[in-house]
């Protein structure tokens, strides 16, 4: 792996916890890592912040060296174990809500750490996850809440009544919560893995349904919902932390596509995926994940690959001025997160053709009626023919606003 920034022995240790056998920044093993000047309470506090405590006491545990104080390690132990109970109980909610949606007829697809956690990593304690991410089809969006609701679930209260037709149809999805003793259980509900309207409705292709279609069962699950396709999951992980995070994300993300890399199915094709990429319209923001996974974490994915998706020279330095995705950076405690317009113009930088970024534009200032009807709650046409001037000269007052704030993902404000 290639870094061209200098790191300190502290952050070299780092990425050689990460994978003992690919050594630090430079290659060099861990052994020698541990050899220099290590702040360890600086290591602790990156390895939460990455949600990384738990795989590098899994990484460390059968070390037999007195570099590393008690101390440490003990503390990464605590993690692992802490995070075996919390993702104990999220599975067994998941379950739950199977057996639920099973009954009723509806199919879900589990998403990211709830289908990762007990499948790609050698334990179900090394994926931290923080709740549950369930896709399901547009149509049962409000069933399957009506079902969660059965089983004690209460929508979280981040969207404001008035909004939740909205984001049910167009946004990201419903949170749902349940209290379970000093816990609690958090399941976030979608019906697509890009919350972004205008991004998913207008810079992509990438239908629900193909999604769907490509599916495969979670068996770990029973009974079994679904999971991504392997290609569709690589997809996912590289659009999350892009779009919706503006690349300011724990190392823990990085990890996730290092994992499914390295537990491909032989049935896998480097040359299928690149295909479907390219049909997802969707290369430069895979490319530049795959890349900075590989440039990290020394995830060894076909050069050829790497060279078909990488985005032009151009697009990749600006990319790095609107959200710095360096290793010092992220190392650092992840990115600044960007926000507002800036916010925007980097889902602009990640659009593959001209002619889709200039329809992603005209999506946010001229939606569609449907759209405005469910976000500004309006019920005649009178008041939508209002709107439809009304709401580019919203949009400028959000843009000029989101010079210092943040946008909301789905309404500019």
């Amino acid at each position: 792996m290639q870094r061209e920034e200098k790191l300190d022995p502290t952050q070299r240790l780092f990425f050689a916890c990460v994978y003992r056998d690919r050594g630090d920044a430079a290659g060099a093993p861990l052994d020698a890592s541990l050899t220099g000047v290590i702040d360890w309470n600086a290591f602790l506090k990156l390895a939460r912040y990455h949600d990384l405590a738990p795989w590098f006491h899994w990484q460390l545990h059968d070390i037999d060296t007195t570099h590393i104080p008690a101390s440490v390690k003990a503390q990464l132990k605590s993690a692992f174990y802490t995070n075996l109970l919390r993702n104990t109980r999220l599975q067994a909610a998941l379950a739950q809500i199977a057996t639920a949606l099973h009954e009723n007829g509806i199919e879900g697809i589990v998403l990211k750490g709830g289908a990762l956690a007990p499948t790609v990593y050698a334990s179900l304690a090394l994926r931290t996850m923080g709740d549950l991410d369930l896709m399901v089809r547009q149509e049962d969006v409000a069933a399957t809440g009506v079902i969660l609701e059965t089983l004690g679930f209460h929508m979280s209260g981040s969207v404001p009544p008035r909004m939740v037709t909205f984001q049910q149809r167009f946004g990201g999805g419903i949170s749902w919560t349940r209290p379970e003793g000093d816990a609690v259980t958090r399941i976030d509900v979608q019906h697509h893995i890009i919350g972004v309207d205008w991004f998913r409705d207008a810079a992509v292709r990438m239908p629900a349904e193909a999604l769907w279609q490509a599916s495969r069962p979670l068996d770990v699950i029973s009974p079994p919902l679904r999971q991504l396709s392997e290609a569709d999951m690589l997809v996912h992980l590289c659009v999350h932390p892009a779009l919706h995070h503006g690349y300011a994300w724990a190392l823990n993300s990085y990890l996730d596509i290092d994992r499914v890399i390295a537990n491909l199915t032989p049935a896998f094709s480097w040359d299928e995926f690149v295909e479907r990429v390219e049909q997802f319209r969707a290369r430069t923001v895979v490319g530049l994940g795959l890349q900075m996974t590989h440039t990290l974490l020394g995830t060894p994915a076909p050069q050829d690959v790497l060279d078909t998706l990488a985005p032009q020279p151009w697009r990749k330095h600006l990319l790095a001025r609107l959200a710095g995705h360096d290793a010092a950076s992220i190392i650092r405690g992840g990115n600044r997160e960007v926000t507002g317009i800036r916010h925007v113009l980097l889902h602009l930088m990640l659009v593959d053709r001209g002619r889709d970024a200039l329809a992603m534009v005209a999506r946010i200032l001229f939606p569609t009626n449907e759209w405005l009807r469910a976000r500004y709650d309006l019920d005649s046409k009178r008041s939508v023919l209002q709107y439809r001037w009304t709401h580019p000269l919203r949009i400028l007052r959000a843009g000029l606003r989101g010079l210092t704030r943040k946008l909301v993902q789905s309404g500019l404000e």
